[in-house]
């Protein structure tokens, strides 16, 4: 039978899964922010974010790309935006579960990689 090499072991420093989280909650936070925003729009009445014709949050919820995307998932973009944030989220809470308990990191590093990723 052969022996299989031994897998190293993971470890991170004590802050990272906190910063993890708390930035994952910070975008938690601005896209909810940004749905009510985006709902006050629908509603007849002007967003926040809508400081100039460059920087518009109206243009980028109401431009084509962001009709086909909401068309295709039924969600606003804004509401995709919380969705990451909790995906995000969950997987840093993972991570600082395991850190915290002593059990191995490496289960919960992957999904926190892959959630600040899309490719590598």
């Amino acid at each position: 039978m052969k022996k299989r090499p031994k897998q190293p072991v993971e470890s991170v420093r004590a802050w990272v899964p906190w910063t993890l989280l708390g930035l994952a909650l910070a975008e938690v936070g601005l896209s909810i922010f940004q749905w009510v925003e985006l709902r006050t729009v629908q509603a007849g009445g002007t967003a926040v974010c809508s400081i100039n014709t460059t920087v518009n949050c109206e243009t980028v919820w109401t431009s084509p790309f962001a009709q086909r995307v909401s068309g295709l998932t039924g969600l606003p973009v804004a509401a995709l935006g919380l969705v990451w944030g909790l995906a995000a989220a969950v997987c840093a809470g993972a991570l600082l579960w395991r850190a915290r308990s002593g059990r191995p990191l490496r289960p919960a590093i992957l999904p926190v990689r892959r959630s600040g990723r899309w490719r590598r």
